[in-house]
């Protein structure tokens, strides 16, 4: 198989989560060709200056637009992949500009230029579509072969078309894998789980900060062993930025040291902080601001320990920490069983689309 193979809508490897949402759609995207994966990222430097164990090229999207003509004039029809975790979302004028121009302007050159060619959508949230580019962005999508979506809202913003199918999260989908396959660490009872509690904030937007700053002031302030924790650096979404200001002088530290050190629990408002926690053996309450985040602990069977950052109060919180800290086994007993019953469809409905004439 030596498909070219496109992988769209990279954002920046600053934050860990975006990096790994990029690093699992490659896994899965170089499983149907033997050549590197094209990545489309919008700032491709930040993933140049990486780590990476798949093999992969990093483009901005000048040189993607470049690389799609010579494509068509090389006569070679690519495979097309959407990262997962994507948000094509139209809320606003701005937003909706934004989007346009960044994302759904690779999806629109795209298929112009191959329309004939594969594209499949990882799992991601997609919606709403108001005004007219997010018209026109959900027409594209519905063009495409097949759209994986991770939250229910997502499935009804789309929903008379056929294309559209529910699955996990990439990253949930990689907790339940390595649980399958036994290459999975996880706090156990008679581990020493300890009284640390690991805060991974980040600033929101005004319309949805509502109290959310006094809020989490008060958790954080009131919580014992309280740590600071950082999930994402750079590109106006800097957690010690947000520290720095909120709270002066506190000590801050990586994510991955507070893991390694085995210290305790993890609170996070950015999803993916607390799904790596969770792929790293360290349990998570999540603080949730938008509808990815309820989806994703539902589907891991741990929707009690999510909460909306709208309506929580610190003390469930506290008590949902506690509760993990004296029965870490019943945490874990929830997510096992989920992993269970999962069933992994989204490779074989990729064979069946690219092998389809």
């Amino acid at each position: 198989m030596r498909h070219k193979i496109f992988l769209l809508h990279a954002y920046a490897a600053g934050n860990s989560g975006d990096r790994l949402l990029v690093e699992c759609s490659i896994e899965i995207a170089k499983q149907f060709s033997t050549e590197p994966v094209t990545v489309v990222c919008i700032d491709k430097y930040s993933f140049l200056h990486q780590n990476h164990n798949l093999p992969a090229r990093y483009i901005s999207i000048p040189q993607f637009f470049l690389e799609l003509l010579k494509t068509r004039m090389a006569g070679v029809s690519p495979i097309f992949f959407g990262v997962g975790g994507g948000y094509l979302r139209f809320t606003s004028v701005k937003e909706g500009i934004k989007t346009f121009l960044a994302h759904s302007s690779q999806l629109l050159l795209s298929l112009a230029i191959h329309p004939t060619s594969k594209f499949i959508y990882l799992p991601q949230s997609v919606g709403p579509f108001t005004g007219v580019l997010g018209k026109i962005t959900k027409l594209l999508l519905k063009r495409i072969d097949i759209l994986f979506v991770r939250d229910e809202k997502s499935l009804k913003e789309i929903t008379s078309s056929s294309n559209v199918v529910r699955c996990p999260d990439l990253v949930v989908r990689k907790i339940f894998t390595s649980i399958a396959s036994h290459d999975y660490r996880r706090t156990k009872a008679s581990d020493s789980l300890g009284s640390d509690v690991g805060f991974i904030f980040r600033d929101l937007p005004a319309s949805k900060s509502y109290s959310y700053r006094a809020k989490i002031s008060t958790l954080f302030d009131t919580t014992p062993n309280a740590k600071l924790l950082i999930q994402s650096k750079g590109r106006g979404n800097n957690d010690e930025a947000l520290y720095c200001e909120m709270f002066p002088g506190k000590p801050i530290i990586e994510r991955q040291d507070f893991e390694r050190n085995g210290s305790g629990v993890i609170v996070s408002v950015r999803l993916h902080g607390s799904l790596e926690a969770i792929l790293a053996g360290v349990p998570s309450v999540h603080l949730a601001y938008e509808r990815k985040g309820l989806s994703a602990f539902s589907d891991l069977g741990i929707g009690q320990f999510a909460f909306h950052v709208r309506d929580f109060d610190p003390p469930s919180v506290q008590r949902a920490c506690e509760t993990i800290r004296l029965t870490p086994n019943a945490y874990w007993s929830k997510i096992e069983d989920k992993a269970k019953t999962f069933t992994d469809n989204i490779p074989p409905l990729i064979t069946k689309i690219i092998e389809a004439k």
